[in-house]
């Protein structure tokens, strides 16, 4: 695994609520819920033993595909995804197909 080191006075960590509700994660701080249920204790600990015993697996850094949070997030549910990514990507899509209904209306 790659090692970053890391203040703990600085460090502002954000608990993930899981199997949230749609209304909690389109209102929540971008990474602080997700949609997704948590699976149980001993499937989180085995993602978490393959990794280590299989770091080079996993992709080299990426701020949205490929982060500590898609790491953790795949660890706890199963999914290899991040939530933070996500919303930028939806913003830009939402984004451009506003900005596409305004130019074709022009």
């Amino acid at each position: 695994l790659r090692f970053v080191t890391v203040d703990p006075i600085q460090a502002k960590y954000v608990k993930v609520k899981y199997n949230a509700s749609w209304w909690e994660c389109r209102t929540s701080r971008p990474g602080s819920c997700s949609l997704d249920a948590i699976d149980e204790a001993e499937r989180v600990l085995l993602r978490v033993k393959f990794l280590t015993m299989h770091y080079n697996l996993i992709p080299d850094y990426d701020v949205l595909k490929s982060n500590c949070e898609t790491v953790a997030v795949w660890c706890c549910t199963g999914n290899w995804k991040t939530a933070q990514g996500s919303l930028l990507l939806n913003l830009g899509t939402e984004g451009g197909c506003y900005l596409g209904r305004v130019i074709a209306a022009a």
